[in-house]
């Protein structure tokens, strides 16, 4: 019980520092003349302050020290991580960066975490050695698809609440409370980012915040499968990220586009250039996102069967989103002719 009553006055702690922050943040975004320039990706025509994620930053930082779940090498690991990409995120913010200095910069805050996320990690050295590259490929991969897709109102916030919240029940129910407590702060840190983000937007993560919940929502999904869970079920909060993030810079390679230019080719944005508005891609992506994390939880069930109808199911939703825009264009053409 002390456990629990700790693990949510750390919530309402990140909560409310993020809430609090959020104004204090704002002003300053707006005196220093912090603005997001509308270019090629922007899904936005208006300037909008950039840099709001120091807030939620600040917030889910506090929390996890005080925390007595989230501990150990878990907790340097995840903090080094998320603290460590947020810096690189707030440099670019200020002053800007080259792509490879901040690959670079990625890449060692990416292995500096892994060295203590790894400590449990048992197994030949060759089966280490895999793991470790991959989780380096991965926590490097995911913080710059996080980035690619923070590109509309409120999608950011549904990623955040919605994979925190799976984490947090499947932290809970398969007792692993890293990962419970770790899902309950990234929730509550986005939940008190959504008020200045959802809706019409006042301010926007910029580089600082998805850099952060990138970099703490990776590292927390290592700690997930250091204690052995499903890879389904800890990855599937996030699959949707990763897919709209990979088959857009596939379709981009095989046009010979320059992958790295800014651009308006992901699916959330092809919905929003056809006449969605940002709520209601937001809530479709949190459906979508909600959909495969039960979907992906089946494998926790035991049954082979039940994995399997999990695995086709998410597969299926992820193939359905990725199509939708395609649908949506085709629908409205004809009532864009008779108008």
């Amino acid at each position: 019980m002390a456990d629990r009553m700790g693990e949510l006055s750390c919530f309402g702690l990140t909560l409310g520092t993020a809430l609090l922050l959020g104004p204090l943040v704002l002003w300053g975004l707006r005196r220093w003349r912090l603005f997001d320039v509308p270019n090629e990706r922007s899904s936005h025509a208006a300037l909008v302050a950039r840099g709001g994620g120091l807030a939620p930053a600040l917030a889910v930082v506090c929390g996890a020290v005080l925390s007595t779940q989230l501990v150990g090498d878990a907790r340097v690991g995840v903090l080094l991580g998320a603290v460590g990409m947020a810096l690189i995120g707030l440099t670019d913010d200020v002053r800007g960066l080259q792509a490879l200095t901040r690959l670079l910069g990625q890449v060692v805050v990416a292995a500096g975490a892994l060295v203590f996320l790894e400590q449990d990690i048992r197994g030949s050295l060759a089966w280490v050695a895999v793991f470790s590259v991959g989780a380096l490929v991965w926590v490097v991969s995911y913080v710059n698809a996080f980035n690619f897709m923070d590109g509309i109102n409120g999608i950011s916030v549904a990623q955040v609440v919605v994979a925190g919240g799976a984490w947090w029940l499947i932290g809970r129910t398969q007792g692993v409370p890293t990962l419970e407590t770790g899902g309950l702060l990234v929730v509550a840190a986005g939940l008190g980012f959504a008020p200045f983000n959802v809706g019409r937007a006042r301010m926007f993560l910029g580089d600082v915040g998805s850099y952060l919940f990138g970099g703490w929502l990776g590292a927390m999904a290592v700690v997930g499968l250091r204690a052995h869970l499903r890879p389904e079920a800890v990855l599937g909060p996030l699959a949707l990220y990763g897919a709209d993030t990979a088959t857009t810079l596939l379709h981009r390679l095989r046009r010979h586009q320059v992958v790295m230019r800014a651009h308006r080719e992901h699916a959330y944005q092809r919905l929003v250039q056809a006449g969605w508005s940002h709520g209601e891609t937001s809530l479709f992506c949190a459906a979508v996102m909600a959909a495969c994390s039960g979907l992906a939880a089946l494998s926790l069930t035991g049954s082979l069967a039940a994995r399997i109808a999990g695995d086709t199911g998410a597969v299926a939703v992820l193939v359905a989103y990725l199509g939708t825009p395609a649908v949506v264009v085709r629908r409205s053409a004809p009532a864009q002719g008779a108008s």
